[in-house]
């Protein structure tokens, strides 16, 4: 299932095929945060795949011209005492950083899961997991897309 497009990106649920894709960048995840995630073998990755099929709050990255996953984006509220209160994030395939794909799919994100839908959440009420050193790589991104031009920086929680 295709959740949305972009000029370069399809972001969608996971399928089977992206088990390798998947294990490329979570077998070294490079960041602290993302080390529950490790993953130590293809078959750790194809089982992975088969939880994320089922997890509505995954979304698969992939490029638009070859279907290949190149990162993950989340966006959940479950375990959050107020419903409007969301954890993000992503994590991208090291090979594909630098060139805006998390930019642009996050941007995605953000406009159809909270701009569209729900944005006085979006606007007073978004928690965000900021990864550690403060992840200026997010709060970047996010200032770019004029996301956070009238929101507060007092509702990111840095963890």
């Amino acid at each position: 299932m295709i959740f949305m497009t972009t000029e370069r990106l399809i972001i969608r649920a996971f399928k089977n095929k992206d088990a390798s894709a998947l294990f490329d960048y979570l077998s070294s995840p490079r960041t602290p945060c993302f080390q529950d995630e490790k993953l130590n073998s293809l078959e750790d990755a194809i089982k992975e795949i088969d939880s994320r099929i089922l997890d509505n709050s995954q979304f698969a990255v992939c490029l638009k011209e070859t279907d290949e996953l190149i990162g993950h984006l989340f966006a959940d509220n479950k375990g959050e005492s107020d419903r409007n209160t969301w954890s993000v994030g992503w994590h991208f395939n090291k090979r594909y950083e630098g060139k805006g794909y998390a930019t642009e799919s996050v941007t995605a994100l953000f406009n159809i899961c909270f701009l569209k839908k729900k944005p006085d959440v979006f606007m007073h009420m978004l928690k965000t997991i900021i990864l550690p050193l403060r992840n200026y790589v997010l709060v970047s991104i996010c200032d770019r897309r004029d996301v956070l031009k009238s929101l507060s920086r007092s509702h990111m929680i840095m963890v």
